[in-house]
């Protein structure tokens, strides 16, 4: 890794520290950004729902690109936190689709 790209990464490190921890707003900051990651699993699940019975990885991919797309065109919400989260939800696809599977058996 380049000595320029390590200290870009120090920097955002830095700025995202302050933002959720050490500015005046850092509590607001937080809940805002719990918030809208709480609302981006929300609507993958919901567009996952629609899809059926059948939930594997590649269908949890496939919405949590979708729903991520669409939050990445929100004004106020950074893209890199964006993705950040939908690798988060990636990563834990098989959570995901226990979760869903959950809510329809408890539905019925």
């Amino acid at each position: 890794m380049k000595t320029s790209t390590k200290l870009l990464a120090t920097a955002a490190m830095g700025a995202a520290g302050y933002y959720f921890y050490g500015s005046p707003h850092a509590k607001k900051n937080r809940k805002i950004a719990a918030k809208w990651a709480g609302d981006l699993k929300e609507d993958v699940m919901k567009q996952a729902r629609v899809v059926g019975e059948k939930v594997d990885k590649q269908v949890i991919m496939n919405v949590v690109d979708s729903v991520a797309s669409a939050y990445e065109t929100v004004r106020g919400i950074n893209r890199n936190d964006i993705r950040k989260a939908a690798g988060e939800l990636k990563s834990n696809w098989d959570k995901v689709a226990k979760e869903l599977i959950k809510k329809k058996r408890s539905r019925k």
